[in-house]
């Protein structure tokens, strides 16, 4: 019975494949990109009016696609390789400083509002249930 089982292994088994090395240095990319433009989205996360962060942090975009050479890397890679920036400084400056990009610190919720005007109060049974 185990001579069938090797038997069987060794007809079905396959050589093992390289794994091809990645299309570009995600390193050398973000490198780069904190050198080009990490004062910009550190100053737009310092911004806490949403729409204000938001037009910062799309210059700064617009910025490294502009300067970085289509033949280094792709504008998928740049995009790609910004907002990744972007995620490790949000995560580093809530971990380092306690402060959310929104200017509230770890442990400050926001208020939750509620308001139920809108439905009024109906019997739970119709008049069809009434006895």
């Amino acid at each position: 019975m185990i001579d069938l089982i090797i038997s069987l292994a060794e007809m079905a088994a396959k050589e093992p494949r390289d794994v091809p090395p990645p299309a570009y240095d995600k390193k050398a990319l973000q490198a780069k990109l904190k050198s080009l433009i990490g004062s910009e989205v550190t100053a737009g996360y310092n911004e806490t009016a949403k729409q204000k962060r938001y037009a910062l942090l799309g210059a700064a975009e617009e910025k490294a696609l502009a300067s970085i050479k289509p033949e280094e890397f792709t504008a998928e890679q740049v995009a790609e390789g910004v907002e990744l920036l972007k995620y490790d400084h949000v995560r580093s400056m809530v971990l380092d400083s306690g402060k959310r990009i929104d200017g509230r610190d770890t442990k400050t919720v926001r208020p939750i509002v509620c308001e139920s005007r809108h439905f009024a109060p109906r019997p739970r049974f119709g008049p069809v249930h009434a006895r």
